[in-house]
């Protein structure tokens, strides 16, 4: 969805709420980690501070398919973020500028996706997968609060224990 400021202009009430979903799937032929990306869903809401700043204040949440950082299989992961985020067409540091007269949720969304993606996820069961892949790591890698491990379960647990 795109917003020229005239049409904000038009808007009457304030916040003015907005729920969109995107398909960015063209996007990720560039991105060697993302090998999947699902709808993008987006739920928010406009404030007007000005007639020239606007505060968007929204969440996104979208299934990607990552990449195992240490199996190099695909990884689920649940990408749900919530953003509030000041446009104005006044140059500033503390605003994102309105080029072109249009402030356009795609870019917005597909810019923040890029930006706030774990840099490694790793599968919970990453070394037995290389254990059976007679590969072995002499030491077990520790992750930073950056990274991510991504569990799920494929039921044996739960019936093991049953």
């Amino acid at each position: 969805m795109k917003w020229s400021l005239q049409q904000l202009l038009k808007i009457n009430k304030f916040p003015h709420y907005f729920e969109e979903t995107l398909d960015l799937s063209a996007e990720i032929e560039s991105v060697e980690d993302i090998y999947e990306i699902g709808p993008v869903n987006i739920t928010g809401s406009i404030n007007r501070l000005d007639h020239e700043t606007y505060q968007f204040t929204y969440k996104v949440s979208v299934k990607l398919v990552l990449q195992c950082a240490l199996t190099l299989d695909p990884v689920e992961y649940l990408f749900e973020e919530d953003y509030d985020e000041i446009y104005s067409t006044q140059e500033s540091d503390e605003y994102i500028l309105i080029e072109k007269n249009t402030i356009d949720t795609y870019q917005m969304v597909w810019s923040n996706i890029i930006i706030d993606k774990p840099i490694n996820v790793t599968r919970p069961d990453a070394y037995e997968v290389l254990k059976q892949r007679g590969i072995s790591l002499e030491d077990e890698i520790e992750l930073d609060d950056d990274d991510y491990v991504i569990s799920y379960s494929d039921g044996r647990q739960q019936e093991e224990e049953n």
